[in-house]
Formats: structure tokens, C-alpha cells, sequence
């Protein structure tokens, strides 16, 4: 496949790629990035790959000046990922299958955040604010250290949370799965389902809280 690679780069300070348009594939496996980093208003056009990549410092991946938001067209891998601070994806579309789950072998079990606390935030987060998911997305196996929002995301296709470790709160409020979805966390702190919508098969599972 076509595509551009940023593989095996260490960024030192921030990184800024807002408002970019990648009209390939992009690769960006065991990338360091040490500063905070912008993915807003990107547009992958292409399949996709954060494989092992670290973040330091906060990234967001959202609606910024230009007001359109993140777009994936292509198959999506954020998988053995480490967010060390917050990380947004408020408002991004997913178009096709998303991954965040450690598959491939890659790497170890995908700690989607491990923080410390942000300066001007009252609470560490990941952010998945009406985001789109629009093919077949899987959180298997993965951490989320800190709380983790979904609120008003749209799940249009198969939706996994196998597996799944919630150390803090998990919001899911007024989420709309459209299609089958599998909700069997390892552990969980604390749930919020109020005004969730679920129109495909649903299987909840006994989880530790």
C-alpha cells in the first residue's frame, strides 16, 4: 500500500499537524512524541497506523480552528498506544474499522492513558465526546487508567469492550450502538449508562467493580 511513514521518529518538543491532509496511508509505529501533540482537523484519507507509539504530553485529535474535526477514512490502529496525559478525540469520525486492542502482537496490552495530572484541567480524561465510529471498533484488552467519556458517541458499527480495564469512571451517557455490541470489562470502577440507545445484539457480561 501507498503510504507516508513517520516510523521510528522521536519528536522532542511539540508537534503540530492540524489542519493536514494525508492523501495515502500514514505510519507513524514507535513514534515518541515528547511534547504536546495536534492531530485536529486532520484528514487521513488512507489506512492508518499509531502502532507502539508514545505520547508524552497531552494529543488531541478533534475539532480545532478550522472547525472540521479529525476524519479516518481508512482502517484505524492505535494499538499498544501509551497516553501518558489527556488525550481528545471529541467529535472525530472514524469511517471505517478502528482498533485500539493490542493486536498483531505487537505490543503489550494498550494503556490508553496513563497520566499525570494536567495544569489547567480539573480531571485527567480521555475524550471521546460525540465521536463517530463508523466500522467495526474494538477497546479489548485495554487500560484506561483515568476517566474515560463517551458521551454522545455514535458506535454505527460492531462495538467490543472485551476484556477492558476501567480504573476510574466510565461515561457512556446518551451513546447510540446501531449495531452488535459485547460490553465485558475485566474491571470497573464506576458506570454511567444513562439514555444509552442499543439497536443489535447486546451481551453484558459479570464484571468486577
Amino acid at each position: 500500500w501507498s503510504y507516508t511513514s513517520f516510523t521510528d521518529i522521536t519528536f522532542e518538543e511539540g508537534a503540530d499537524f492540524s489542519g493536514a491532509i494525508f492523501k495515502a496511508g500514514t505510519d507513524f509505529a514507535n513514534v515518541t512524541f515528547n511534547g504536546i501533540t495536534e492531530f485536529n482537523d486532520v484528514m487521513f484519507e488512507g489506512k492508518v497506523l499509531f502502532l507502539d507509539v508514545t505520547f508524552k504530553k497531552g494529543v488531541g485529535f478533534k475539532k480545532g480552528s478550522q472547525k472540521k474535526g479529525t476524519t479516518f477514512k481508512g482502517e484505524t490502529s492505535f494499538s499498544g498506544v501509551n497516553f501518558e496525559e489527556s488525550v481528545y478525540f471529541d467529535e472525530a469520525v472514524f469511517e471505517k474499522r478502528v482498533s485500539f486492542y493490542s493486536s498483531w502482537g505487537i505490543a503489550k496490552e494498550a494503556n490508553i492513558l496513563r497520566t499525570e495530572e494536567y495544569p489547567n484541567e480539573r480531571k485527567r480524561t480521555t475524550s471521546f465526546i460525540k465521536t463517530e465510529f463508523h466500522g467495526q471498533t474494538t477497546f479489548n484488552d485495554c487500560v484506561f487508567n483515568v476517566n474515560a467519556t463517551f458521551g454522545s458517541a455514535q458506535f454505527k458499527g460492531d462495538t467490543y469492550f472485551v476484556g477492558t480495564i476501567f480504573e476510574d469512571e466510565l461515561d457512556l451517557k446518551s451513546a447510540r450502538f446501531e449495531q452488535e455490541f459485547k460490553f465485558m470489562p475485566q474491571k470497573i470502577e464506576k458506570l454511567d449508562l444513562k439514555n444509552i440507545t442499543t439497536y443489535g445484539y447486546t451481551k453484558v457480561e459479570h464484571f468486577e467493580s
